[in-house]
Parts: structure tokens; sequence; C-alpha cells
């Protein structure tokens, strides 16, 4: 049986990188609908004829400010939290075969089975394996000796997590495209009636 061994330190680069990958499916739709506020909160800006007016597109002007602060400043200020953690400070060493995935630290000791993953996203530098919608493992490429034992990692965590299970664990559900659709309607029903009279 094949056993592969790796072994590492996290660190805020790490963390980052598996905050931008796990939060990926989130952004594109975010982005999509601050684009729109956006553009709508400039033709609102532009067709405004008095200070009244201006303030009608105050509350999205501060939608798309609270947004980007979301979506640039949070998650490298939860990295840097994370980077702080215990866990970022021991050494990491585990080993997987086709039956589980070890992981042994200062702060950590764990054996799970590649059966008890929900899902797995794959990144160039490296993958998460999730327990559950938020909770989830990082494996570093860099944790790995050579390129082949990564691969040799990543056959192993695919024949052991059930084909059906690869996705991205976070996709939007029906009534969060639904909500969406509707802040997009009534963006427009505000400001659209404006701008055509």
């Amino acid at each position: 049986m094949t056993r592969i061994e790796f072994a590492g330190h996290y660190d805020e680069a790490i963390f980052l990188t598996a905050l931008r990958c796990h939060y990926r499916p989130l952004r594109r739709a975010t982005w999509v609908l601050l684009g729109m506020v956006a553009l709508l909160d400039a033709a609102a800006c532009l067709a405004a004829e008095s200070f009244a007016d201006a303030l009608s597109w105050l509350v999205p002007s501060l939608i798309v400010v609270a947004a980007l602060i979301y979506f640039l400043y949070l998650p490298r200020r939860q990295a840097r939290i994370m980077a702080r953690s215990p866990l970022a400070r021991s050494r990491i060493s585990g080993d997987a075969d086709g039956h589980r995935l070890s992981m042994t630290g200062e702060t950590l000791q764990a054996q799970i089975s590649w059966h008890d993953f929900r899902a797995y996203t794959l990144a160039a530098d490296l993958v998460l394996l999730y327990h559950g919608k938020n909770a989830f493992n990082i494996i570093p490429r860099r944790w790995f000796g050579d390129e082949r034992a990564w691969d040799e990692f990543l056959s192993l965590m695919q024949t052991g997590i059930a084909a059906d299970k690869e996705s991205v664990p976070f996709r939007l559900t029906w009534w969060q495209w639904l909500l969406l659709l509707v802040a997009v309607l009534l963006l427009l029903a505000l400001f659209l009636p404006p701008l055509l009279s």
C-alpha cells in the first residue's frame, strides 16, 4: 500500500490562499451584484439634480464600500489571526494512504478516513479537504518532498473521496439566488424611474 509522508508549517500566505479558494464561488456572485450596484449608483449620481437626490445614492455607495472592505480587508485580518494561532507555530507532519489521512503536531492529532470528507477543492498550491460547509483541512503542496509525492497524494485523495463528492462545497442555494434577484430588482425599481424621467 502506498504511503505518502508530508511535513511543514502553516503561515499567513497559506491561510490567505485557502480563504480565497474557499470563498471563490461566493465572490463571483457578489462581484456581479456589486458591479450592478456601482453602475446604478453612478447613473443616479449623474442624474441627481439636487442634494436631496444625491442622498438617494448614498446607501448603494455605502453597500459598495462595505463589500470592498469585507472582501479586501477581512480575509487578510482573518489570515493574520489564524497565523498567530498555536497551530501555525507548530510543525505539522502526517501521512496518507488509500484509507485515511493522518496529521500530528503540537496542538493537533487526527486520523481521518477519506470517506469522512464531504468534498475537496483543488487549487494550484493547496487542497482543501472539507468536513462540512466551512470546516476544512488545508494541505499545501510545498509540504511534500517533490511533485511525484504531491501527485500521488492527489491520486490517493481523489480515489478515497467519492467521485460524486468532488465539488466546491459552497454553492449558492436557490433561496440565495432568489435573494440576489430580489436585490437586483429592488435596485432597478429604486433607480430606473428617476433615470428615465
